[in-house]
């Protein structure tokens, strides 16, 4: 009470709004859409999934990842057009290698950071004890959210590779047959690594944002586990001498990929649906938003 009797006259007054305060303003309006935009996205999502209209609210993601992908287009063009296209396939690769890996850590950063965040605030076990989503609602409509921002790059990148495949095959390229082909080869599998890698880091990702006690650490240890391993495995393996042809090099990159993303989406799915009331619930030691406090007291209540 004293303490509050000493602030209370300096601190009730109108103070000078912040120049700053006003981008911010600007800058969060822009992410969120204006009033009419913001009410008719959440009558659209919210009859679909709640869900999907918690996390999908910030239209600024979607136009980023296509901002990206579209200034990777860019570079590759201009590289294409300095050596021209006779002497390009070193940037069919470099531009391949840049699209699926800026999808695929996206997708990971995505997935987790969501969650995560949700997980941390008290949102997900407030929404569990009171309202009526089940936890297969909210891994739909966590899936639904990676559908609407990334289904589209997705697919543009996948239709870019076969444009890429398509113009390897021009006679004029100065390639030989055999490299064509290789050229070919990885391309088909690196493209379907990446719906596999895309789908098991959806599964995986949501798994480590509600184990993972650490801040911010969900996607790292879905990248490390998905994407890093395999690569580290297959090194292992080349180094040893086991294969000293490509067909054989390619066809266990494939393999082994498949299987790492197989293996750890199973085992990351079922841990999710039968953990994710317990691991909803915020940890001693992380902690609890205002939203978590209500819904664990509004739970004890009904219980």
């Amino acid at each position: 009470m004293a303490l509050a009797s000493w602030r209370l006259p300096s601190c009730w007054q109108d103070r000078p709004r912040n120049p700053n305060s006003t981008w911010r303003a600007r800058f969060q309006q822009w992410c969120f859409g204006p009033p009419a935009y913001r009410e008719a996205l959440r009558r659209k999502l919210l009859d679909i999934n709640p869900f999907l209209w918690l996390v999908s609210r910030n239209r600024l993601g979607q136009v980023v990842v296509w901002g990206v992908l579209g200034l990777i287009g860019c570079g590759f063009i201009f590289g294409v057009s300095e050596t021209g296209l006779r002497d390009s396939m070193p940037w069919f690769v470099v531009v391949i290698v840049a699209n699926h890996s800026v999808l695929k850590f996206w997708i990971a950063s995505e997935t987790c950071t969501h969650l995560e965040e949700q997980r941390r605030s008290g949102a997900l076990e407030f929404l569990l004890s009171c309202t009526p989503l089940s936890v297969e609602e909210i891994t739909r409509g966590q899936w639904l959210a990676l559908r609407r921002r990334f289904l589209g790059p997705l697919a543009a990148v996948l239709c870019f590779d076969v444009v890429l495949i398509v113009l390897s095959q021009i006679p004029y390229m100065d390639n030989e047959v055999e490299e064509t082909v290789h050229f070919v080869a990885v391309v088909v599998a690196a493209m379907l690594m990446l719906v596999v890698d895309a789908w098991a880091i959806g599964w995986l990702g949501m798994w480590r944002a509600m184990a993972e006690k650490r801040p911010r650490q969900a996607a790292g240890q879905t990248v490390t586990r998905i994407l890093i391993f395999p690569w580290l495995v297959l090194f292992l393996i080349g180094m040893s001498g086991m294969f000293a042809f490509f067909w054989e090099t390619l066809i266990c990159w494939f393999v082994l990929g498949v299987g790492v993303d197989v293996a750890f989406a199973g085992v990351a799915k079922e841990n999710l649906f039968s953990q994710f009331r317990a691991r909803a619930a915020v940890q001693m030691e992380e902690p609890l938003g205002i939203l978590g406090q209500l819904g664990r007291m509004l739970g004890r209540m009904g219980r």
